[in-house]
């Protein structure tokens, strides 16, 4: 993430100059929440501080900020039935989480479905 928000930065002529870099959520959101700072983080990462008033947020529209996210394996061997059953697993939370807006997200047509459903 840290390098698309120095590419969006660098795209409206804006500069980021951290005092710190934390590659932790809870570290970030411990040093927010005792007012020593700000945070760039997924709206997941805070929306539950956010509803309990604990932080104040600000989106980040221009320029929007995207991440893919991707389930990987190899295609050289054949994936064991636990494998195959974690990564449908992983699909379908990551969907439902799309689907009740914990996570804000563009879903792919169900015809990317992974190969994992054989």
């Amino acid at each position: 993430m840290r390098d698309q928000i120095d590419e969006a930065a660098l795209g409206v002529h804006a500069a980021i100059n951290p005092a710190i870099e934390i590659e932790s959520y809870s570290q970030i959101k411990r040093l927010a929440e005792r007012g020593l700072g700000y945070g760039i983080l997924p709206r997941m990462a805070v929306s539950a501080q956010a509803r309990a008033g604990i932080f104040q947020t600000w989106r980040i529209d221009r320029p929007a900020l995207h991440r893919k996210v991707y389930l990987a394996y190899s295609t050289e061997r054949p994936m064991p039935a636990a494998a195959r059953a974690i990564g449908q697993l992983s699909w379908e939370i990551l969907r439902g989480l799309v689907a009740d807006e914990t996570w804000t997200a563009t879903l792919g047509e169900d015809g990317d479905r992974p190969a994992l459903y054989g």
